[in-house]
């Protein structure tokens, strides 16, 4: 009996501490403050260059270019702040300004100036300033085999349970030559359908851009999921780094903002609820991929949820885009300077913030197929950027 009871007590002191280490990522001050100083902002809208693209693509904004970066044709083509195209760079092929590769996923520029990027089967090109290319890489989850423990796979030691999250690829890079990337899981024991997937399931890896090695994986959801029975097609999030390393985490359905330092303990949250959204989110009527799929493809784009995150250190201000619903003609924009919100506004729909060219802000392209034609908005905040 004294044996059972200690056996007992061992494991509820587990269970305990895998609660505890679940909760502790979230316990931090909310510092919430709202003084709204912006009702609207001007959107003017420019139009880039004609380009011979295949206009499946994504912008990046740099200090004075704009890149559209083609995820088909792997090229960078790059165009001055009032749309003007100045030079193009890379495509398929094997010389030293080229993609060995057949599809660009992501890229960002590093803090030293050289060019990532990543395709679709875990490779990761480098490119210095010049567009010369520097490296190839294969990442290396560093497990040779995927099903470890197939049961009951431990999602802390176990790599290759988790692939990178492609619906929302964010990368940024850190300080030490490393890379954050978001990641998730497809495990037969371990993935979205699976309740301890919300508690135990970490949702960023760390990338050693000299090893290729992902030197850790970090991060948790939400406990706002834990209301829901599964929502997997809401199990989404976008971050931001600032040059200390702090990460900014906004997970799709928690109005909150969190806030953690380079080792991922919790500095603070905030954040505000977005106006006019429709939060009924829909859970699972059943384990199939057939319906989870219905309702990523159906009921995800009718709901309203936090859709990305992007800090300006210089000026401390966060804007936090969300969607209001299909009800909506509009989405939202939320802006936070100094972590207080000093603007909720009406902006187009699917409209997010990617970066900032003096004195405009940029948001992302709106690609028209059928007229060729690849459209950004921009914007200033005059009133709190001097």
């Amino acid at each position: 009996m004294k044996k059972t009871i200690f056996i007992l007590i061992i494991s509820t002191c587990y269970i305990g501490c895998k609660v505890d280490d679940y909760y502790r990522h979230f316990d931090a001050d909310n510092i919430s403050e709202k003084k709204i100083q912006i009702e609207t902002v001007l959107l003017d809208s420019i139009i880039l260059d004609s380009v011979n693209t295949s206009h499946v693509g994504f912008v990046s904004i740099q200090q004075d270019s704009i890149f559209f970066i083609d995820q088909i044709l792997c090229k960078v083509f790059s165009f001055g702040y009032n749309g003007e195209a100045f030079s193009e760079h890379l495509g398929i092929g094997r010389g030293p300004g080229e993609f060995t590769h057949d599809y660009i996923e992501t890229y960002c520029k590093l803090p030293n100036g050289d060019h990532l990027f990543i395709g679709s089967s875990f490779d990761v090109h480098l490119f210095n300033q010049n567009w010369e290319r520097l490296k190839r890489l294969t990442m290396d989850w560093q497990s040779s085999v995927r099903d470890v423990h197939p049961v009951n796979p431990s999602p802390e030691e176990h790599f290759m349970l988790y692939t990178m999250e492609y619906t929302k690829f964010i990368v940024r890079p850190t300080s030490n030559n490393e890379v954050i990337l978001p990641i998730f899981s497809q495990h037969q024991y371990f993935n979205p359908w699976t309740k301890r997937y919300y508690k135990e399931g970490r949702i960023m890896a760390l990338l050693d851009l000299e090893s290729g090695k992902v030197t850790k994986i970090f991060g948790r959801r939400s406990p706002e999921y834990l209301n829901f029975e599964f929502v997997g097609h809401h199990s989404f999030f976008s971050f931001d780094i600032d040059s200390n390393d702090n990460i900014y985490i906004a997970h799709e359905i928690d109005s909150l903002i969190y806030v953690y330092d380079n080792d991922h303990n919790p500095l603070y949250t905030f954040g505000f609820s977005g106006k006019n959204m429709d939060t009924g989110y829909q859970e699972f009527a059943n384990f199939s991929m057939e319906h989870l799929m219905k309702l990523y493809n159906e009921d995800r784009p009718a709901r309203g949820w936090y859709n990305e995150i992007e800090y300006f250190e210089d000026h401390d201000i966060l804007f936090r885009s969300y969607k209001k619903g299909a009800h909506s003609q509009n989405d939202g924009l939320q802006i936070y300077q100094n972590n207080v919100l000093i603007g909720d506004i009406n902006v187009p729909k699917d409209f997010t913030v990617k970066g900032y060219i003096e004195p405009y802000f940029y948001s992302g392209a709106f690609i028209d197929v059928q007229i060729g034609e690849i459209k950004l908005y921009r914007f200033e905040l005059p009133s709190v950027i001097n």
